[in-house]
């Protein structure tokens, strides 16, 4: 299990990239899954996962196969927030801690 971090993850600390801040960085990673829900099926318990930078699907860099290169991967990779505008964490005190 680990978590690596990059030039984009120090540019980000360093207020190069816009990102919504508290923020959790390091997005590049590997695990093994502990448990899923139940509408989970494209993995189980057990399964070892890597993590990689998100990436659109529609700009014509990620159609032709190049994703690493994706046109919007600053609004979907440091924009703070999932595709679906949904976040993943927050404090205690309910602030939105971006992911």
């Amino acid at each position: 299990v680990a978590s690596g971090i990059c030039h984009n993850d120090a540019l980000t600390r360093d207020g190069v990239y816009p990102t919504p801040l508290p923020a959790v960085l390091g997005y590049e990673g590997a695990g093994i899954v502990e448990e899923v829900g139940a509408d989970v099926t494209s993995v189980k318990p057990g399964d070892h996962v890597i993590l990689s930078a998100a990436y659109c699907g529609h700009c014509a860099q990620c159609l032709a196969g190049d994703v690493a290169y994706c046109a919007n991967m600053m609004t979907v990779d440091f924009g703070g927030r999932r595709r679906d505008g949904s976040t993943s964490l927050s404090t205690a005190s309910g602030e939105v801690v971006s992911s």
